[in-house]
């Protein structure tokens, strides 16, 4: 029995090594080298995106600057999007319906020459969002009760309430 398991491992370990040694020499196919002579037209642009506040609009020369959060640096930035004949609006029906201070999410992408072009635009409006309330909320939620405290008769001898977690009281806090 023995014999048998060492006798089939020995074959499967011979078959991984010659399609290994097979598949090693079999050259791969070249990829398409991006030269001089790719028009830049033909590299797709990477997709930003951005999520802030209209701060301005400029419908003649059809952009609007979005005032934004620069996560990475912790500072607020704004920028220029300019709109074209593809961009897409939801919220809105168009560049001139923007207003300042309306919440956007904006997908663009840098052309060529730089300049930022809204792919698509989507507004928040304030009446979108709903206030959730008490009755919108799970039926196990709706009737959650809070957690009872316990007495601080309940804490064991000698254990102040600072030293079970509770902040001290202080003449200044009463």
């Amino acid at each position: 029995m023995k014999i048998r398991s060492c006798i089939f491992t020995v074959i499967i370990a011979g078959l991984v090594c010659v399609a290994g040694a097979a598949s090693a020499q079999q050259p791969a196919a070249p990829a398409a080298p991006v030269s001089e002579e790719t028009p830049p037209s033909a590299v797709e642009p990477i997709p930003e995106w951005l999520y802030g506040e209209i701060a301005a609009v400029n419908v003649g020369d059809k952009s609007f600057q979005v005032k934004y959060i620069d996560f990475d640096k912790d500072i607020e930035k704004q920028a220029t999007i300019y709109a074209d004949k593809q961009t897409v609006f939801s919220g809105v029906a168009s560049l001139d319906d923007l207003k300042l201070q309306d919440i956007v999410n904006v997908d663009y992408v840098i052309d060529p020459q730089g300049k930022n072009i809204a792919v698509a635009v989507s507004v928040e409006k304030p009446e979108d969002i709903e206030d959730i309330g008490i009755s919108d909320l799970p039926g196990e939620l709706k009737d959650a009760q809070p957690l009872p405290r316990e007495p601080e008769s309940a804490m064991p001898e000698g254990t102040s309430p600072a030293a079970a977690g509770a902040p001290e009281e202080t003449p200044q806090s009463k």
